[in-house]
């Protein structure tokens, strides 16, 4: 423990700044994980902006570098855009009351003695 006063102070600043960039951080991470999991097309494309903005402010307070904030925005986007591109789920086709295919008999081979 410091004995003077200046260190002192600096510990607790830097104690309430890293509780801060914990709760920032967790939090984008939560948006994260709620945007990956979604697959409504127009849910997702709601979401995207908040998300993309909480990870720009991550990178502005120097909590993630500006490259993983970009990394991380550039997987989003490609996420929500390949959302969008897929297709609605169709009905099964029906079944066919065609007999199943048989399966050919197993025959023992002839091996030489």
């Amino acid at each position: 423990m410091p004995s003077h006063n200046s260190p002192r102070k600096e510990m607790r600043k830097s104690k309430k700044r890293r509780l801060s960039n914990r709760h920032y951080a967790a939090t984008t991470r939560n948006l994260i994980k709620k945007l990956k999991n979604t697959k409504d097309k127009k849910e997702a494309a709601d979401l995207y902006p908040k998300v993309s903005s909480e990870i720009d402010k991550l990178a502005k307070r120097n909590i993630i570098h500006d490259k993983k904030a970009a990394n991380l925005k550039s997987k989003l986007t490609k996420l929500v855009n390949g959302l969008q591109k897929s297709k609605p789920e169709t009905k099964p086709e029906s079944k066919s009351k065609s007999k199943p295919e048989s399966k050919p008999e197993n025959k023992p081979e002839n091996k030489p003695a």
